[in-house]
């Protein structure tokens, strides 16, 4: 009764109707001008996320940890980048850097300061401050000297001494887009004007303030290519399928006003964009357009079936309305259920969508018609070959039942056994295609130089003043020791190597006096001499406390997945566990602990946590989406079967993903509860037909079947070919996350659309002749006399 009102007044006034979406829209784009898009990684964590409060504990204590990592390289391969020339351009390249906007600690093997003996004394200064004074014999004497610090090989200098590096300490306010940009800015042009001063060498960066600004860079490329190429995709496809330019510019409408309604609701709640938000706008596009190509269908149908204008229009929304509801309904409650992710930018991702989608909904309901009621678009009367081919299929699909049944379910066993080869894991450099400077620049100074995973340990002592102990520092000691022993290790910096070159040194540069003084009263007074002979910006205040109960060690990884990071830590722990036990549970009284602390370690545990988070998300969803679609279909069997086969389509794609690359991260952990609404919007649109079919036409399973692929077949067909097609295009993101999740979505629905048409109808058709059919036929009855 109410749907009946709601049509006859949408007929009755169609210029209201389309000037109250008119006035919807203007409202709530009002919040678009609120968007901001941000760089801070710490929008993947939640506030009492474990792994960033640690970090925000080492930050508050030893200063942040963002930097910029400045490299010469000669660009002959044969020479170094120590020759006389080159280190006189890193010697300049070092003072330069101290003018980097937000710079706080510049270090380099021009200006580290060397501990050396001085009489009874110490000197710490320079080897290499000004390269142009010194003999080719001293500066390879400076340098055999600084390659055996371990402050300096493979972090400042390279072990072929192919690579040097300017290590640049940042100190930058949260979320600095424009600081961010501000710093790589400044770095760009200083080498830049460098590389023209000294052309025969290469100058290059990277460091945390690059790969901050990676991120901003990848959203903003996502914004400005995968929603033009979405829109492009749209119209071929549209026009293809449709064979009317008015009739896709009527979609294309709706669906721009769609996101233009999601994304001013987003401005007024939640304004940042990251770059998983990026995806949203065209998400939201592709999902609109299946309500509209389901409603345009349905009406082109009911116009060639000789329809007035008008009576196709309420013959439509009569039939087509209730599924178009009910699939938004489940669409949205499946991206709802991201909300269940451990990572709030998906929550945000889903949400949007979300919203984005129930107003294509209201959109595609209201506007459309209303539009077509006052501007009416020719209808062809040529049948597509989709629509002639229905036929067809369903006559195959009754005659020969079992075998499209055992086919398509020998297809899906095939596929689903590839599960079993996927594996949890994530590659933090791989998140960015090799078009980018940041991960090009990543990967050449990990092959020659250092690796730039980055992994912290907050080690504490018993008692304040507890890291002047010997046997604290004999356990650091071993500690980086074995660190170095590790595969994946490429540099390890520890307050334990300052202590034993100050001890070597004040007993006149004696080799074996490299190791831990035997009392803490001795270590104290020689970190007080150390000290009082820093410059600014070398003190220690980033290896040790303030009241000296805890030192911070600095261990760096080659480039790798977070799988080996992962285990790297946990044999991290052993070894503190079995080895430093003192370390272990003098943790127990600080606010941190011994586990690895870094944004390495933040992105290793976040796919790790997000799959049993989805699990139960999804299993949510699915819980709430069959209840509402074996309610709305009045049939346990039916909806139960339809529920059954839609879990196909998403098994059946991770199956095909563990045979093409078995590696599921972040990402690809939420496609299970975003397909989900997605695939069953088909099956919905099938099943509602074919019992609409058999309950109020009263029409065998053969000629339901039939009348349910010629109405509803085309739609199904042509909502898939775009939602796959649509998809597919965002696979072509330059961050690998996005452009995962665009591809496995795709797969996934063309999984979809097959099942829909070769696994459901057989299945059903026999079902309904063997098992069902007495109770459909109660149904029949109850239907007709209600």
């Amino acid at each position: 009764m109410l749907q009946n009102m709601l049509i006859r007044w949408l007929v009755g006034y169609p210029k209201t109707a389309f000037c109250l979406c008119l006035l919807l829209v203007a409202i709530t784009c009002s919040g678009l001008s609120k968007l901001w898009i941000s760089i801070d990684y710490q929008v993947y964590y939640a506030d009492d996320d474990p792994y960033r409060l640690a970090l925000k504990n080492l930050e508050s204590q030893y200063g942040k940890t963002q930097n910029a990592y400045l490299v010469i390289q000669h660009k002959d391969p044969k020479a170094n980048a120590v020759t006389a020339e080159a280190l006189q351009a890193l010697h300049q390249l070092t003072e330069s850097a101290w003018q980097i906007p937000f710079s706080q600690r510049v270090t380099s093997v021009t200006n580290y300061k060397f501990i050396q003996a001085q009489g009874d004394d110490i000197k710490v200064a320079p080897l290499l401050d000004n390269p142009s004074s010194l003999s080719a014999t001293e500066i390879e004497t400076a340098l055999q000297r600084l390659q055996q610090e371990p402050a300096v090989n493979q972090l400042l200098l390279s072990n072929d001494k192919t690579m040097a590096a300017v290590s640049v300490g940042l100190h930058l306010p949260d979320n600095p887009i424009a600081e961010t940009r501000q710093v790589t800015s400044f770095i760009r042009k200083l080498l830049a004007d460098f590389e023209q001063r000294y052309p025969q060498l290469h100058f290059f960066a990277s460091g945390s303030v690059f790969a901050d600004e990676v991120f901003a860079v990848a959203t903003e490329q996502d914004l400005l290519t995968l929603i033009p190429l979405s829109y492009g995709v749209l119209i071929i496809i549209l026009v293809i399928l449709l064979r009317s330019t008015r009739a896709m510019l009527l979609v294309l409408s709706i669906v721009t006003l769609s996101v233009t309604i999601a994304f001013g609701i987003k401005g007024w709640f939640n304004p940042v964009i990251s770059p998983v938000t990026a995806f949203a706008p065209s998400m939201i596009m592709i999902i609109a357009v299946a309500d509209c190509i389901h409603l345009l269908n349905g009406f082109m149908y009911h116009r060639r079936q000789s329809l007035s204008h008008s009576a196709a229009i309420i013959e439509t929304l009569r039939l087509t309305s209730r599924p178009v509801i009910l699939t938004s309904v489940t669409t949205i409650i499946g991206f709802l259920g991201m909300n269940f992710s451990s990572s709030p930018a998906f929550h945000d991702l889903g949400n949007v969508v979300a919203i984005g989608v129930g107003a294509a909904l209201l959109l595609a309901l209201v506007m459309l018609p209303a539009w077509l009621l006052i501007k009416p678009i020719p209808v062809s009367p040529k049948q597509s070959v989709v629509s002639r081919f229905m036929p067809y299929l369903a006559e195959k699909l009754t005659q020969h039942p079992y075998f499209f049944l055992a086919a398509s379910l020998l297809f899906s066993l095939l596929l689903i056994v590839g599960i079993s080869q996927n594996k949890i894991n994530e590659t933090f450099i791989a998140f960015f295609d090799n078009s980018f400077e940041f991960r090009q620049n990543a990967e050449a100074i990990d092959q020659h130089l250092t690796g730039l995973h980055r992994i912290d340990y907050i080690l504490p002592a018993a008692k304040a003043e507890g890291i002047f102990q010997p046997s604290y520092l004999q356990s650091l000691a071993s500690f980086s020791h074995w660190l170095r022993q590790q595969p994946e290790v490429a540099h390890v910096e520890t307050y334990s190597d300052i202590i034993k070159r100050l001890n070597q040194a004040l007993h006149g540069d004696n080799p074996a006096k490299y190791r831990i003084p035997e009392k803490a009263e001795l270590i104290a007074q020689y970190q007080l001499l150390y000290e009082l002979s820093l410059p600014y910006g070398h003190d220690l205040n980033n290896r040790i406390s303030f009241n000296h109960d805890a030192t911070r060690m600095t261990v760096r990884l080659w480039l790798t997945d977070s799988a080996a990071i992962l285990a790297f830590d946990q044999r991290v722990q052993r070894w503190l566990a079995e080895q430093a036990p003192s370390i272990v549970n003098a943790q127990q009284n600080l606010p941190s602990d011994t586990q690895g602390i870094g944004i390495d370690m933040m992105f290793a545990h976040i796919a790790l946590n997000n799959i049993p988070a989805m699990y139960y998300g999804t299993l949510v969803a699915l819980f709430l989406i069959s209840f509402i679609i074996i309610a709305a279909l009045r049939s346990l069997k039916v909806g139960s079967l339809g529920m059954l086969t839609n879990l196909l389509p998403i098994t059946m794609a991770f199956g095909l993903w563990g045979w093409l690359s078995g590696q599921v991260g972040l990402s690809i952990s939420v496609v299970a509860s975003l397909t989900l609404g997605l695939v069953v919007d088909d099956t919905v649109h099938l099943l509602h037909r074919y019992l609409h079919a058999r309950r109020q036409q009263g029409l065998s399973p053969a000629a339901a079947l039939s009348t349910t692929l010629a109405s509803s077949g085309v739609a199904i067909v042509t909502t898939s070919i775009v939602l796959a097609a649509s998809f597919a295009v965002l696979a072509a993101s330059h961050y690998t996350p996005n452009a995962q999740l665009g591809l496995l979505t795709a797969i996934t629905i063309i999984f979809a659309l097959i099942i829909d048409l070769l696994l459901l109808p057989p299945l059903l058709f026999l079902l309904d002749q063997r098992i069902t059919q007495p109770s459909v036929i109660k149904e029949v009855e109850h239907a007709s006399h209600s």
